[in-house]
């Protein structure tokens, strides 16, 4: 649990900031509603889970910036095309859908790949795939297609976790809800 709990905070120290949540219990909050809209079980996807997107409060973790979900209808004037997000938490079939099209559709392994990524970078320092520092965004996109993805080099279950959260294939993936029993 130790190990969990310092990866979790580590995610967000790699954070521009770090955000302590408190909550009032006497006025009502969007938590719940937005919680209900995010709701994976209803399809949605984040599409651009990294470090920076999330609020470590004392009892839980948020995850912010809902700008690239997707999942339920939104409005014609507010839609727009996903073209990925940040190449260092994207999963190998968005990278290789926007390399092809230029555009991907987020999805919910893709989530999943990007927080294994974000735990990993968390955990050792070092990003899921190899590429140059310099590398063009094309150049760092066919790395992450190609899947040159580093060893998971953390410790124990969490970097079993880890592993199967970052497999090329979404399918081999393990489910969000997976993910959180394991990390719970």
């Amino acid at each position: 649990m130790a190990d969990k709990e310092a990866a979790i905070r580590a995610v967000a120290r790699r954070a521009d900031h770090v955000y302590w949540v408190r909550e009032w219990p006497d006025k009502p909050t969007w938590r719940d509603r937005l919680r209900r809209w995010m709701d994976p079980s209803q399809g949605w996807a984040h599409g651009d889970v990294q470090p920076a997107h999330f609020i470590v409060g004392p009892e839980r973790t948020y995850l912010i910036d809902l700008a690239l979900a997707r999942g339920g209808r939104v409005p014609e004037g507010y839609d727009f095309p996903f073209r990925g997000c940040l190449v260092h938490y994207e999963a190998p079939e968005i990278s290789r859908s926007v390399l092809d099209t230029g555009e991907a559709e987020p999805t919910q392994e893709a989530d999943v790949y990007a927080l294994g990524a974000s735990l990993l970078i968390s955990a050792t320092g070092w990003r899921a795939v190899e590429y140059p520092d310099d590398a063009q965004l094309p150049v760092q996109r066919e790395a992450v297609a190609n899947g040159r993805r580093r060893p998971v080099k953390a410790p124990g279950e969490l970097g079993k976790l880890i592993d199967a959260m970052l497999s090329h294939t979404p399918e081999d993936r393990p489910t969000i809800y997976e993910v959180g029993a394991a990390l719970s």
